[in-house]
């Protein structure tokens, strides 16, 4: 359920423009003299194309979802393989991402190196 309010908060603007696109087609319908089955049938017709694509939306949305809590539950250094992006944001979120696995596998390095130098030297 979660998941699903995460997505309509995401698509809101798209929502809300289809709901008011179909309220404005209901209105010009009526206004234009068609029969009330007419236009119920109209917007009956309107709104499964709208569910459906919006579902077919969320279908996407929760299977992107679920490869990205799949990767979350790996290793830090096998996260490296993410889900493809759908805009530039992700995009940019997944750069830093991996500018910081980078930082961090650098890190890590230097400190391995640090600790075999400090055992080499106490060794001696």
């Amino acid at each position: 359920m979660k998941i699903f309010v995460s997505y309509i908060k995401t698509n809101v603007l798209w929502v809300v423009f289809c709901a008011v696109l179909i309220l404005f087609q209901m209105v010009f319908m009526r206004l234009s003299g068609m029969k009330q089955n007419d236009c119920i049938y109209g917007i009956i017709l309107e709104s499964m194309v709208f569910i459906v694509v919006f579902f077919i939306g969320f279908i996407n949305y929760l299977i992107k979802y679920n490869k990205l809590k799949r990767t979350s539950m790996l290793d830090i250094d096998e996260q490296s393989d993410m889900p493809e992006t759908s805009d530039s944001v992700e995009q940019l979120y997944q750069e830093i991402i991996e500018n910081q696995i980078i930082s961090r596998k650098e890190i890590k390095a230097d400190k391995d190196k640090a600790d075999s130098e400090m055992l080499q030297y106490y060794g001696m």
